[in-house]
């Protein structure tokens, strides 16, 4: 009996060394352990505490754009997965309008001008594929502008083709054929019916109708040892008589089968010179800023509207000159006329363009002078904005033609114009009311988005005047705007009230203390002792520090701190009620996880020696 006794204690003995050589090991693990995760939470303890320091000393403006990064990549995010994915509508097809769909060919007059209408469908078709490309297979004849604007500069036919910007095969062309216009008259005005010897006089021959195509006049003089005339209609007296000047036109094409041609005549005396002939040697001009004629310094060029006919004069010398006749010239009659036989001439601008006007003796054409304006078109200057919301009105390759993305849903959404003129009215339209409408005042609602989940668009017109009929007859302005309004589906923050402060509170108070108060939780856990009371008193610790650090960086973002910033309890309470919850999570999953470890040490310790008994026996 006693035999099996000492048996007995001998294998509990060695069965005891067994095991405290297996919980050295283990121990020795578990310091290795110990001290890696004690680095690491205190590292990473420290390392919040400093960003959040920083940040918390960070200006208002600078630490409200990061905030603002990150909540617009959120929603981001979060809307590509909630969404469904918005669908790009291609075109289809493009036509071009002239008005008259019926017509195969579009008939315009020499040296006029034609912008046409355009129709792409569907049309909802995206913005992104509606940049037109316009092609002329004649620049010569008919000539088009980015803008589609068709100008028709000589007598033939042309093929006009508009294409869409990477639809190529979406196209449409349109043939033109530019006509002759005919003269119908001709008339001939002469100063005077006697002309002294060795003076000069201008001949003024006007075409009726004023646009009339012309290659010019043909002028002739019936005896030129008594008088000539030049080609621009300047006659000059060389000796006493009488003579007669004809002047003929003569047109481009056949009319009726032949050309047309008018002439006219009109009977000159030259008579004997009494006086005594000083010539002009020099022709002085001096632009200025007058209300009629304009500077533009960026461009350091003067400029008039269109439209609107001015007078300018030049200073001749010497000033007791004789033969004070002038030669007012145009490089573009087309797109500014200048008309006028002294010091003054008057200035008819046409169209927008530039021309050099030239000034020059009658009698001798090396006494000169010449300077350049521009010709614009006068506008009301209106100026359209958008307050509120995030969308950007954004102009287009079209003239007052612009975009704009809503989503659906929005509201407070403001069209603010302005003009250069002190009175203006506007008046707004859509085409669209279920999709958006637009106020009397300005204000923009949408409701749903363009075309459900695709990507389409509506037209906004916004119409400027300076006039309540909104009419441009009797030299009235009136200006119309287009906005194409793309209603998208709404964001997942534009759900949520005040998303970015949201977003803001979130990340840089709830969620960043929330990590601290795990990362302090698990510095104070690791470098207390393993009991009750050591562990009781840590907890306690962690959350008098967790509080007085919230404190503190709030205190930091007072004004003698930094600038932008506001110092709130609200945001400490925010701070604790990430920080707390991280602190007792981590604090109740330690005593959890002690309880079940005694637990399990304790049913296995038991166990052990009943199967040691049991080997014993």
């Amino acid at each position: 009996m006693y035999k099996n006794v000492d048996k007995i204690r001998v294998k509990l003995y060695n069965g005891n060394i067994e095991i405290k050589r297996r919980e050295l090991v283990l121990e020795k693990r578990r310091s290795k352990t110990k001290i890696f995760f004690k680095n690491f939470f205190l590292a990473g303890l420290i390392a919040l505490m400093l960003i959040l320091s920083v940040e918390s000393l960070m200006p208002g403006e600078k630490s409200a754009e990061s905030s603002n990064g990150v909540s617009d990549k959120v929603d981001e995010v979060i809307t590509d997965m909630t969404a469904d994915a918005i669908k790009k509508i291609p075109p289809q097809s493009v036509r071009i309008l002239t008005g008259d769909e019926s017509a195969e060919v579009l008939i315009l007059n020499c040296n006029s001008t034609f912008t046409p209408e355009i129709q792409i469908l569907p049309t909802n078709t995206s913005v992104n594929y509606r940049k037109t490309v316009w092609t002329s297979s004649a620049e010569n004849i008919v000539s088009v502008d980015a803008n589609g604007q068709l100008n028709a500069k000589a007598i033939g036919t042309a093929t006009v083709t508009i294409s869409l910007e990477g639809y190529e095969s979406v196209n449409d062309s349109i043939e033109i054929q530019v006509v002759e216009v005919f003269a119908n008259d001709l008339q001939l005005h002469l100063t005077t019916s006697e002309l002294p010897v060795g003076k000069t006089t201008a001949l003024k021959a006007a075409l009726s109708p004023a646009n009339a195509t012309s290659r010019g006049l043909t002028y002739k003089s019936s005896d030129k040892e008594v008088a000539e005339v030049s080609s621009a209609g300047i006659v000059r007296a060389k000796k006493e008589g009488k003579v007669t000047i004809s002047v003929s036109y003569l047109s481009l094409t056949d009319k009726n089968g032949e050309k047309f041609a008018i002439t006219r005549e009109v009977t000159l005396t030259v008579v004997p010179n009494t006086e005594p002939n000083i010539p002009l040697e020099k022709i002085e001009l001096f632009l200025e800023d007058n209300g009629s004629i304009f500077y533009d310094e960026g461009k350091d060029q003067y400029y008039v509207f269109a439209g609107e006919s001015i007078s300018q004069s030049v200073t001749l010398a010497p000033a007791d000159a004789t033969d004070r006749l002038l030669v007012w010239s145009s490089s573009d009659a087309s797109v500014l006329q200048a008309g006028g036989e002294d010091g003054t001439c008057t200035l008819t601008p046409l169209k927008k363009g530039s021309a050099t006007i030239r000034v020059s003796a009658a009698a001798n054409s090396n006494v000169s002078t010449e300077f350049t304006l521009e010709v614009r078109n006068r506008t009301l200057g209106a100026v359209i904005g958008v307050q509120g919301g995030k969308s950007e009105l954004k102009p287009t390759d079209r003239p007052n033609v612009f975009t704009l993305n809503i989503s659906a849903g929005a509201r407070g959404i403001l069209f603010a114009v302005s003009a250069a003129t002190e009175e203006f009215y506007i008046k707004y339209d859509t085409d669209e009311r279920e999709i958006a409408e637009i106020y009397e005042d300005g204000t923009l609602s949408t409701y749903k988005s363009s075309a459900g989940t695709e990507e389409g668009y509506v037209t906004l017109k916004i119409i400027v005047s300076d006039n309540d009929s909104f009419s441009s007859d009797g030299g009235g302005l009136c200006e119309t705007y287009e906005v194409r309004l793309t209603v998208s589906k709404q964001t997942f923050s534009e759900n949520v009230s005040g998303w970015a402060l949201f977003i803001r509170k979130l990340f840089g108070h709830f969620g960043a203390f929330l990590v601290l108060g795990i990362f302090a939780a698990g510095t104070f856990i690791l470098f207390s002792k393993k009991n009750w009371k050591s562990l009781l008193i840590g907890f306690f610790f962690a959350i008098v520090f967790g509080f007085t650090f919230a404190c503190v960086t709030e205190l930091f973002q007072m004004d003698i701190f930094t600038s932008g910033r506001h110092a709130s309890f609200d945001d400490v309470v925010i701070d604790c009620s990430g920080y707390m919850p991280a602190v007792l999570a981590i604090y109740g999953a330690v005593l959890i996880t002690w309880f079940i470890i005694a637990i399990v040490r304790k049913s296995k310790k038991k166990r052990d020696i009943q199967d040691d008994l049991k080997g014993a026996e």
